[in-house]
């Protein structure tokens, strides 16, 4: 399998977490199933690539299949896209020949929700033959009035046998799924399969809920752990979408995360602090000594609640502004602020332009006067005291309105 990420860059320091993570795992005892609990763009799917490349390597007591649940939630079929991917590695990796797969295959289908949707009608047509599927309808209706006729005995007879025999299946499924993962884990010498499944919060509400619904009943086997990336918070909310936002989400979710382990927001000043040099060292030499940053990235990585992704993606931004318009050196960390202001409160920030023509202090009171959450003491302060001192050029209140208004311009025209 090619792991998609860059393994030489490791700002956060994981690669380390990543195997503390993986030595716990394989002390576990028995079945669990482990969240990684982070928000979106926080670097979960980097951190599984390092857990990854790590049992890659011999030495490790485990085996691996790796699902992206995002890249499969066009199917209606979580179980059979998951259950497909499984197939695929053991023989793709060549833990098992694909003659040994034919039997959990067959019943892997078989308690599928694709054969559920046609039941019904193929018992009645099977029952009552092939003229008499119409009256399905009619036993249905009479069984809603409480009156049993003759085809609605026979389908509440079907329904119930169908019940027991699906039950069956599904018992006869993991049995053939844990004689499998034993037969493997016994040929390469391993201890646990880690079923690792990526973006799970990514995916359509009923996607996510069928898929967890079916890891809990179909996969309960002692050698078996599931290792689910996942925003919890983000996945709780898509939950109440589907339940009513008076469901009570956390303690459902904790009916299938019975670990939850989280990553650091540690050294996230570093990895700020690489990718403004990768992008701007070249034109402006020291860019990072230049400012103040470390006292910047630490307040506004804590006010703000930045990301991987929102690095990313803000400092690309930058750097293309800082590239197509006659931008000055010293004018960078104010683009910066600028961007990470419209990225994390665009309401405050169409409140803040649509107030251009004021000064920075009004703009600063009509915005922020109301709140004292760690977000608006941080805005508050950094247009006040940090930009004010930063340069000759921003001495006064007027000149740093005129260069704010001047930059919000700016990021307005060549907004992406």
């Amino acid at each position: 399998m090619r792991l998609k990420h860059d393994f030489k860059e490791d700002n956060l320091q994981r690669k380390e977490t990543a195997k503390q993570y993986l030595q716990f795992i394989n002390k576990l005892q028995g079945n669990h199933t482990i969240a990684l609990d982070a928000p979106w763009g926080s670097g979960k799917s980097k951190f599984i690539d390092f857990m990854c490349e790590d049992m890659d390597k011999d030495k490790n007591k485990d085996i691996y299949i790796k699902y992206n649940a995002w890249d499969n939630d066009y199917t209606d079929e979580p179980f059979l896209s998951l259950m497909s991917e499984i197939f695929s590695s053991f023989e793709e990796k060549k833990y098992i020949g694909k003659d040994e797969l034919k039997n959990i295959k067959s019943k892997a289908i078989a308690i599928s929700k694709a054969v559920g949707k046609g039941i019904t009608k193929g018992l009645v047509k099977n029952i009552l033959g092939s003229d008499a599927t119409k009256d399905l309808s009619d036993g249905i209706e009479s069984l809603a009035k409480g009156a049993i006729s003759e085809t609605s005995q026979l389908l509440i007879d079907s329904t119930f046998k169908n019940m027991s025999q699906t039950k069956k299946t599904r018992e006869q499924f993991t049995e053939e799924l844990k004689n499998t993962t034993k037969k493997i884990l016994e040929e390469k010498s391993k201890n646990k399969l880690i079923i690792i499944i990526d973006e799970l919060d990514r995916c359509k509400p009923t996607f996510a809920i069928e898929l967890l619904e079916n890891i809990k009943h179909l996969f309960a086997i002692e050698e078996v752990i599931f290792f689910i990336a996942v925003d919890r918070t983000q996945l709780s909310e898509s939950i109440k979408a589907v339940y009513g936002s008076g469901f009570d989400s956390d303690t459902y979710l904790d009916r299938f995360f019975d670990i939850n382990l989280y990553l650091k927001k540690n050294n996230m000043q570093e990895h700020f602090k690489q990718k403004i040099i990768k992008y701007f060292n070249e034109d402006i030499p020291c860019v990072y000594d230049y400012f103040d940053y470390h006292k910047f990235c630490k307040e506004a990585i804590e006010a703000l609640e930045l990301t991987l992704r929102d690095f990313e993606k803000i400092i690309s931004e930058a750097y293309l502004i800082y590239k197509l318009n006659s931008i000055r050196d010293f004018e960078l960390e104010v683009i910066l602020f600028l961007l990470m202001f419209r990225k994390k409160s665009p309401q405050d920030y169409n409140t803040f332009i649509d107030h251009n023509n004021q000064n920075i202090t009004q703009i600063n009171i009509i915005v922020f006067k109301e709140s004292n959450s760690n977000y608006a003491i941080f805005m508050r302060t950094y247009i006040l005291s940090i930009l004010r001192d930063k340069n000759e050029t921003l001495k006064t209140v007027a000149k740093l309105s005129t260069l704010t208004n001047t930059l919000i311009q700016i990021i307005e025209e060549t907004k992406l």
